[in-house]
């Protein structure tokens, strides 16, 4: 049932991804009349795949929304973030959009809060589709947002979360994962960085 779940979201979520691109006049169009793969989010529900997998992993506030949008019967709403700090890459951008899939009443969907300060592990594209360089979907449903609160920047290095949602209860290998932690995070992007140039 899960995976079934996870499917239909994921499905919903490329078809948000297309609406973007054909609406949207900033937005890269290469996409065809019909799509007929999915995005398959389980593909990263798991803690290694967000921790290397994922496009664009930062620290933000939540500062605005979107009304939700209905496409082809699907409700959708967008969501502006404040970056305070790009985790994985040394990405300078101070703004982005995340899109999710209103889905109501299903446990595995968490929406986004406007004032909160998330961890979030994001993914750009999929299947060659490309929503535009500011647009990112959360990674693993809600199992890629890790909601810190509504704490101030100052607090933001060393903040953890302190409740977990139900994807990521079930899913995390343990409660004190390196997922759920600013100062972890960024001192395992930080060794992963000094093996990369070793390598090189």
């Amino acid at each position: 049932m899960k995976k079934i779940v996870l499917y239909v979201i994921g499905s919903l979520t490329l078809a948000l991804v297309t609406f973007l691109a054909v609406t949207n006049s900033g937005v890269e169009k290469q996409l065809q009349e019909e799509l007929s793969t999915a995005i398959i989010v389980e593909d990263h529900l798991n803690e290694k795949a967000l921790l290397d997998d994922t496009d664009l992993v930062i620290v933000g506030k939540v500062v605005s929304s979107s009304k939700i949008l209905l496409y082809k019967e699907t409700n959708f709403q967008t969501f502006d973030v404040e970056i305070f700090e790009c985790l994985n890459t040394k990405d300078s951008r101070k703004k982005i959009t995340v899109i999710q899939t209103v889905f109501e009443g299903n446990s595995e969907f968490i929406p986004l809060k406007e004032g909160n300060m998330y961890i979030l592990f994001l993914l750009n594209s999929d299947e060659g589709v490309k929503a535009g360089p500011d647009y990112y979907w959360i990674a693993g449903v809600s199992f890629g947002q890790v909601d810190l609160g509504k704490i101030d920047k100052k607090a933001t290095k060393t903040a953890t979360a302190t409740k977990l949602n139900s994807l990521q209860d079930g899913l995390a290998t343990s409660k004190s994962s390196i997922m759920f932690s600013v100062e972890k995070l960024i001192e395992y992007y930080d060794k992963k960085e000094m093996i990369n140039e070793k390598d090189n």
